[in-house]
């Protein structure tokens, strides 16, 4: 694995693609998808948009995972990373991008919620609800009452059941 690592890291900025392109034809082996996710990590860092592009045509299982990386790097491009999301992968992408936002801008990551064209995704990150409404219930449910259904439901969903997680015999009152 250290090898993958480090043979991911050694490739200069203006062979990503080649280099990715080599690595999908070798057999699926975690080796090969740990120096996919090093390479695409270092390519993110360097040119975001053609990283993005390159997965969107080549794997669109990868597009997520960019997407979320780049959010992470940069969240004030949220808006922008979303719009370059080929449609197929909307749902996917707008949850790595929700994810990669509450850790940084959970303000940011709640006006997602509140764009109707990305409500369908609310129900996907439960989990990311779930670690907010664990960590400040009042601020999340606040937050709800501005957004749209089913963005709203999937709050308040999630709200009760970190509430339901951490003490249900008062969550039944």
């Amino acid at each position: 694995m250290a090898a993958a690592i480090a043979l991911a890291e050694a490739v200069p900025p203006e062979s990503f693609a080649r280099f990715l392109e080599d690595l999908h034809r070798l057999p699926a082996h975690s080796a090969r998808g740990l120096a996919s996710r090093t390479l695409l990590r270092r390519w993110v860092a360097v040119d975001p948009e053609a990283a993005l592009a390159w997965c969107a045509a080549r794997d669109g299982d990868l597009v997520a995972g960019v997407a979320g990386e780049w959010a992470r790097r940069d969240p004030d491009r949220s808006d922008a990373i979303l719009g370059l999301l080929p449609a197929e992968r909307l749902l996917e992408g707008t949850v790595a991008v929700f994810e990669a936002l509450v850790s940084h801008d959970r303000e940011a990551a709640m006006a997602l919620l509140a764009r109707p064209e990305l409500a369908a995704a609310a129900p996907a990150i439960g989990p990311s609800l779930r670690a907010l409404a664990g960590a400040d219930p009042a601020w999340l449910l606040e937050r709800a009452e501005a957004l749209p259904d089913p963005s709203r439901r999937s709050v308040r969903a999630a709200v009760a059941q970190s509430m339901a997680e951490a003490d249900p015999a008062q969550a039944m009152e």
